[in-house]
């Protein structure tokens, strides 16, 4: 009796520590949103200010924004997958933070393209405000 007493609490203790660290990879996953719409806001910004647009400028930002929007994405999931005990809807919002992680691989493509155009642009010693 005595081990399958042990064997319950051992099994809760386990639980109990992947809820804890499940939150722990969404407060993760939001502050790396919140780091990805800091920077897409500076990106902006600088954006603004710089006199002539690039096309490396636009893939910049444009992947800054589509990295953020991915970032999102598998924030909410990861959220509402430590909020669901519907095993369809674990599925689902697992899917849906796959969907955001690609999102955040496609735009650091497009960053690291349009970064690499405004790297050439320095390197031809024209100035630019957008960093790569």
């Amino acid at each position: 009796m005595a081990f399958n007493e042990n064997m319950v609490d051992q099994e809760e203790k386990n639980e109990e520590l992947i809820i804890k660290l499940k939150k722990q990879v969404a407060v993760g996953v939001w502050l790396q949103f919140t780091g990805h719409l800091i920077e897409l806001l500076g990106l902006y910004e600088l954006l603004q200010l710089n006199g002539e647009i690039s096309e490396g400028d636009i893939q910049i930002v444009s992947g800054s924004l589509i990295g953020t929007i991915g970032d999102l994405v598998e924030a909410i999931a990861v959220t509402s997958q430590i909020l669901t005990k519907d095993k369809e809807r674990l599925i689902d919002e697992q899917k849906l933070a796959i969907t955001g992680d690609s999102l955040v691989s496609l735009g650091s493509a497009f960053e690291a393209i349009g970064g690499m155009k405004v790297l050439e642009k320095e390197k031809a010693g024209q100035h630019t405000r957008l960093v790569p």
